[in-house]
Formats: C-alpha cells, sequence, structure tokens
C-alpha cells in the first residue's frame, strides 16, 4: 500500500520536486491495536504543497482542554504492516504514529524512523523553511569515514531538528547539547 496517491510529482526535467522523504521500517508486525501509521493522503489534504503553511505543518494544536486538528480526521488511512516493511512518503505528508491500545494483546510496536533531505538544501533552505537544517548534508562517501564522535554529533544534532514538535528531556537535552 503507497502512502501517497500516484499524482504529478516531478519537475519539468523529471526530478521529484520533494525537499525532505520520511521512511518508517517497523521492527515489529504493526497493527491499529499495536500502534500502525496513519497518514493523511495527498488528495485529502488541500495544503499539501503549502509546506511553509502554519496549520499544515501544526496539524494538531492543543486547544484549552482538546486537540484541535486542521485536517480531516476521517481522510486519515491506517498502514499496518509487517515487521522489515519500508514505507516512504514526502515529508510534508501529514503523519503519525499511534499508540498501543489498552485492550491490544500484542506488545507495543518498535520501529526505525529516518529523513532524507535533498544534498541541495543546505544552500536552498533558510531557517524556518522546510528542509532547512543548522548542518550540512554529507555524501555516502564522506558518511563511511565518520568517526564514533562525529556519528554522535550528527546524532545530537538530528535530536535537535524534532525539538519544535517535541519537548526534549532535560537530561537528553544536556547531553545532545554537548
Amino acid at each position: 500500500m503507497a502512502a501517497f496517491a500516484e499524482s504529478n510529482d516531478q519537475r519539468e526535467d523529471g526530478a521529484l520536486d520533494t525537499r525532505l522523504m520520511s521512511v518508517w521500517i517497523p521492527l515489529s508486525d504493526t497493527t491499529v491495536e499495536n500502534g500502525c501509521m496513519f497518514v493523511v493522503p495527498r488528495p485529502s489534504d488541500p495544503e499539501f504543497d503549502q509546506d511553509t503553511s502554519y496549520t499544515h505543518m501544526l496539524p494538531a494544536q492543543q486547544a484549552s482542554d482538546s486537540i484541535q486538528l486542521n485536517f480531516a480526521l476521517s481522510r486519515a488511512t491506517a498502514l499496518p504492516c509487517k515487521a522489515g516493511s519500508v514505507l516512504g512518503w514526502f515529508g510534508n505528508l501529514i503523519h503519525w504514529g499511534s499508540d498501543c491500545q489498552p485492550h491490544c494483546a500484542d506488545q507495543p510496536r518498535s520501529s526505525l524512523a529516518l529523513t532524507f533531505r535533498r544534498m541541495d538544501l543546505s544552500t536552498m533552505a533558510k531557517p524556518g523553511e522546510s528542509g532547512y537544517s543548522s548542518f550540512a548534508a554529507i555524501a555516502y562517501d564522506e558518511a563511511k569515514n565518520l568517526t564514533v564522535g562525529d556519528r554522535l554529533k550528527l546524532i545530537s544534532q538530528s535530536i535537535q531538528q524534532f525539538k519544535h514538535w517535541y519537548t526534549i528531556p532535560g537530561s537528553l537535552n544536556e547531553l545532545v547539547l554537548m
């Protein structure tokens, strides 16, 4: 099952016109009950192409005593899959991993999440724009020669990329800022 519908996502030169690619790999079988991924397919997201739109980039916001959704929840699609499956979608596709339901007899799912960005984004994107990163992209040849210290620094920088969505606990925040 594709996480996005077929559409014309190519530039005139034939290249995909996307800044980020998200990849999700479940390490255990996933179901709606134990925590599969959900997406809002592109045709159901009127702001898909507006990746700088505030409501698109923050599709769920805390209201006084509830959560306000900026998309039609009825259009969301569950993506249950087998361990080792590889799911991929453009970075601006609305997506989330669900939690394990209390009545679920299975173990909560475990997974890996990766984000790939175009090499040219480090010079194109500005702070606050989709695809912006405070660290330069690295090519495969550079990555294979990284020291353990270099790899830990990249992990630290990667965790910091998500601080606008998630609160990083103090002890972890201190580690990643080192």
